[in-house]
């Protein structure tokens, strides 16, 4: 088994919480911004990547 370090965060912003909506079999599930630490970054790095990215991403929706 192969492990690979991650970093998540918690953004929250008038009283809600960011999170990721996602689908699997037929499921639904929330899951925290963040994303896997590649070779030679940092977990700030990573983290600041990721939610970056996610936030260019993101859509408004109703919780």
């Amino acid at each position: 088994m192969i492990t690979r370090n991650s970093a998540k965060a918690l953004i929250i912003d008038n009283k809600r919480l960011l999170t990721i909506k996602l689908y699997e079999n037929n499921e639904t599930y929330f899951i925290l911004p963040g994303g896997g630490q590649e070779p030679g970054e940092n977990l700030h790095e990573t983290l600041k990547e990721n939610v970056e990215k996610r936030q260019a991403q993101r859509l408004p929706s109703e919780i």
